[in-house]
Parts: structure tokens; sequence; C-alpha cells
């Protein structure tokens, strides 16, 4: 007995068969949207991290807002906004700190204009004992103004040793907006 397939039965069979593809296509469908969905989460908790870490930076630069602000007003005295030889002058003249040293002259050379400052040379003459110089030298290099110390040449003073005369190359900075 052979069985005979009718056209009913193969309508059916035919549209059990779509409906199976229809129903395999829509998982994969389904399966590609969820791993989508996933890479797309792993990519938003990424950015969630990174946020957090920057939020803390965030935090820790409002912590310290105070001193950064304080540094700030500390560097902008430090390079002064115009170029001021008599302030120059009390500024090194102030350095002095030790009995029996003084300052014989102070001599201003052609500034020189670089990238977003000026470099003001400056020549002093300084007489006393080498321990007032150490420490002259010294007070300029640590003081509220960037200075750079170029040189120092050291000879006898006019009274004789222990007493030392020190020609002084110094460079003071001003912002040149």
């Amino acid at each position: 007995m052979k069985k005979k397939i009718t056209p009913q039965k193969a309508v059916i069979a035919l549209f059990c068969t779509a409906v199976f593809g229809f129903t395999l296509f829509a998982i994969y469908s389904q399966i590609l949207s969820l791993q989508t969905v996933k890479a797309q989460i792993k990519a938003e908790q990424n950015l969630i991290v990174k946020a957090r870490k920057n939020l803390q930076v965030l935090n820790t630069l409002r912590e310290h807002e105070t001193f950064m602000v304080n540094q700030i007003k500390i560097l902008n005295n430090a390079i002064p906004p115009v170029v001021d030889e008599f302030s120059t002058i009390l500024h090194i003249e102030s350095a002095l700190g030790f009995p029996e040293s003084e300052i014989i002259d102070i001599r201003f050379e052609s500034k020189i204009s670089k990238d977003g400052y000026d470099e003001l040379p400056v020549k002093v003459i300084y007489e006393g004992y080498y321990h007032g110089l150490t420490a002259f030298l010294n007070n300029l290099q640590h003081g509220s103004r960037i200075i750079r110390i170029d040189s120092v040449r050291i000879s006898r003073g006019s009274a004789g040793f222990p007493h030392i005369k020190a020609d002084i190359n110094i460079s003071t900075f001003y912002r040149n907006n």
C-alpha cells in the first residue's frame, strides 16, 4: 500500500516547513541582536568605568583647588607681567642677609624676548664675605621671583681677604603676553 500525498498534505507540510524556517530565522536574528546588545552593554560599562575614573580625578582636583590657585598666584608673582627694573633692584637687594655684605653695582642688559616670556640679564657686583655670598646666592635662587644664576666670578675684595668681590651674572624673567 502506497500512501498518496494529497495536495492538502503537501501544502500543510510546505507551510510547516516555512514556519519552521521562519522560526529558525527569527531565533537566529534574536541571537544576533542579543550579541549586539551584549557588546553595546559592555561598551557602555567601559564608558561608565572611564567616567567614574574621570569623576575621581575631578573630585581630587576640586579638593586641591585652593592649593592650586595659590600656586598659580605664586607663579604669577614669580614671573611678573612687565619689566620693572626698580622692583628687580629691590628684590636683589632684599636677598642680602649677611653682615658686611653689600651690592656695589647692578647693571641691566638688553632684554631678550622669547616665546611667552622676556629674559632680562643683570650684572651684579657683590662685596663681602664668602659665607655672605653663598647666603646671597641661595636667597636669590630660592626667593619669590624666578632668577637664574648664570655665572659667578670671585676675586679679592677691595679690603683684601677674607673680603671677596663677586661678579655675578643673573637672569630674571617677565611674561610677554
